[in-house]
């Protein structure tokens, strides 16, 4: 009498996506509901998968937990997973098959702020107050500032910030400068400095009263030489950048979104405000 070997346990095909890097990502949201709700069954059929995987030499495994189901992420750590990134209600876990160094990405590692530079008739700034953060502790003027959206371009980002701070519509004219920087135990930062032009150069400011104290035209000397600025090599290059547009220098980056052509969608590119074509 022959006996067959025993099947190996596998994931559901549907819950399944392989990538063109010889790996393989579980979706955890598309589990049978016997499989989604039994953290046994789960990690008895994870086992057999991953010894298949790695038979069948797979490099990166990725499992998708939307939070509805986290009583997975303990079993799945226990098999080997690392953490890899967390958001919009998902937790995503790693680990990397092959015996060597792992190749696999790390996690977002950057965010990006925005300020919006206004500059008016007279050549002043748009400046704001905070009402709480680092710079209402310095009782700083500053442009209006915060952080793009998901999916959303630096110069949308920004057009969007004047609006929501101080009610001014706007439109993206160029980049001026970008600052990065790196601190222990937070993600790198990378801000843009983006110059606006209004739509409308009668339009009358009213402050965000949520987030925003005061609002103010200010000459870019002036705004420039405040004494936390003094301070800061950084910040003296970058206010520089500022004090070169009020006097109509036009260096720059602009924002340029086109179609990728060989798949749907766009990107967007930066690029010389001299070399556009």
């Amino acid at each position: 009498m022959t006996h067959s070997s025993p099947r190996l346990l596998e994931f559901p095909e549907k819950s399944l996506r392989n990538d063109y890097y010889s790996g393989v990502a579980i979706h955890v949201k598309e589990f049978d509901s016997d499989l989604a709700k039994n953290p046994t069954m789960y990690s008895r059929v994870l086992e057999s998968s991953l010894q298949l995987w790695k038979m069948e030499q797979r490099r990166g495994i990725w499992i998708h937990i939307p939070k509805s189901h986290g009583h997975l992420i303990a079993p799945s750590l226990e098999a080997g997973f690392d953490f890899h990134y967390c958001g919009d209600g998902e937790l995503i876990l790693k680990q990397w098959l092959p015996d060597t160094p792992s190749r696999l990405p790390l996690g977002p590692t950057h965010q990006v702020g925005v300020g919006a530079l206004i500059l008016n008739d007279e050549g002043n700034m748009l400046v704001v107050q905070e009402k709480s953060g680092p710079a209402a502790a310095h009782e700083l003027w500053k442009m209006p500032t915060g952080l793009p959206d998901p999916s959303e371009d630096v110069g949308d980002a920004a057009v969007r910030e004047l609006k929501e701070e101080t009610g001014l519509d706007g439109t993206l004219e160029r980049i001026l400068s970008i600052r990065q920087a790196h601190t222990e135990g937070r993600a790198s930062d990378l801000f843009f400095i983006c110059k606006l032009r209004l739509d409308d150069p009668h339009q009358t400011p009213k402050l965000q009263e949520e987030e925003i104290v005061a609002l103010k035209w200010m000459s870019p000397t002036e705004y420039a030489n405040q004494e936390l600025w003094s301070q800061s090599p950084v910040y003296q290059e970058l206010n520089a950048s500022i004090l070169r547009a009020a006097q109509h220098d036009s260096a720059g980056m602009v924002q340029v979104t086109l179609p990728v052509g060989f798949r749907p969608g766009t990107n967007t590119l930066f690029m010389s405000a001299h070399d556009q074509t």
